[in-house]
């Protein structure tokens, strides 16, 4: 989602994003009520204190804000974007992971065996990976996963042809070094 799109979604303006579909499905998993749902996307937005372009190619990825170790980093669709292969997923993947403390969650929305994605009339690559990859790759970032969830494609377009949507949860794990 591009900063703009945020931003007004932030500040509930018209014509944001609408995010039902979403609240939908958390209502489905968490059994709440819709009174409950717009208290916590309220309180959601609360929270994000502000929004930051990326650039995974700086050694400061947020430059030029520096920032603090986070509690929670939510990632959905990024690495099947911006990656060409595995090893720039594994980079890429430990660019963003740096961000969050010890204990602290990772949220990932993946797309699983996807191949493209397109915006407009333009038509780009999207990286390709399945479960095991994926697994393969948080164990070796240090982390525990907490909860694994895939989900068939329900959508039928030319936007993208993603077999499958992960969400997963996992903790980052505190990793001690053997000084000797």
């Amino acid at each position: 989602m591009c900063i703009m799109e945020l931003n007004k979604w932030l500040a509930m303006r018209t014509g944001a994003y609408d995010w039902s579909h979403v609240h939908a499905y958390a209502k489905g998993l968490q059994c709440t009520s819709d009174q409950e749902d717009l208290n916590k996307e309220e309180h959601l937005k609360t929270c994000i204190k502000r929004v930051l372009k990326i650039d995974l190619q700086k050694a400061n990825i947020t430059d030029p804000e520096v920032l603090e170790q986070a509690d929670c980093i939510v990632t959905s669709g990024l690495l099947e974007a911006v990656c060409q292969n595995q090893n720039d997923y594994i980079k890429y993947f430990q660019c963003i992971t740096e961000y969050l403390k010890p204990q602290g969650l990772l949220i990932l929305v993946g797309y699983l065996k996807s191949s493209y994605y397109k915006v407009g009339e333009d038509r780009y690559h999207a990286f390709t990976y399945d479960e095991c990859f994926l697994r393969q790759n948080l164990a070796n970032g240090g982390f525990k996963i907490h909860s694994w969830e895939v989900l068939d494609s329900k959508m039928q377009s030319d936007v993208t042809d993603y077999k499958h949507v992960v969400v997963v949860t996992a903790i980052k794990e505190c990793r001690v070094s053997n000084l000797t």
